[in-house]
């Protein structure tokens, strides 16, 4: 991993799926439960194949919003980090949740990954039933 004002030459390049929301979501999904997640995705090729790869697994993508972006790395003896650009979770506001009130008030189970402003987690949680 590199050091402070040390430039690395990347071995390759590759996009995948994941975060602790959609991991957790997904995982939930494939499980068996009903799940309506309010999911941030990049304004780019990438979100986009978010969504398409949600809706291939047979979840809903009405709650999906697309705002923004976040890279992770992975050294070459598989270590990772994830450089926290929150993109897309730090653009949710009250308004994004306000959105999905209804799926709130309703559901049996709320979860935050918190890597998003505490305010809009809170709200969420009032929101809930």
């Amino acid at each position: 991993m590199p050091h402070s004002g040390e430039s690395l030459v990347a071995k390759r390049v590759f996009r995948e799926h994941g975060g602790k929301g959609l991991n957790l979501g997904l995982g939930l999904h494939r499980l068996g439960a009903k799940v309506d997640m309010l999911l941030a995705a990049g304004a780019d090729d990438a979100g986009e194949a978010v969504r398409r790869a949600l809706v291939a697994e047979g979840m809903r993508d009405e709650l999906f919003l697309i705002l923004g972006n976040a890279p992770g790395f992975v050294a070459p003896d598989g270590g990772n980090f994830l450089a926290v650009h929150l993109g897309a979770n730090a653009l949710l506001a009250a308004e994004h949740v306000d959105w999905a009130a209804a799926q709130l008030a309703r559901a049996d189970w709320l979860l935050a990954h918190c890597e998003l402003p505490d305010t809009v987690i809170r709200h969420a949680f009032g929101l809930a039933r």
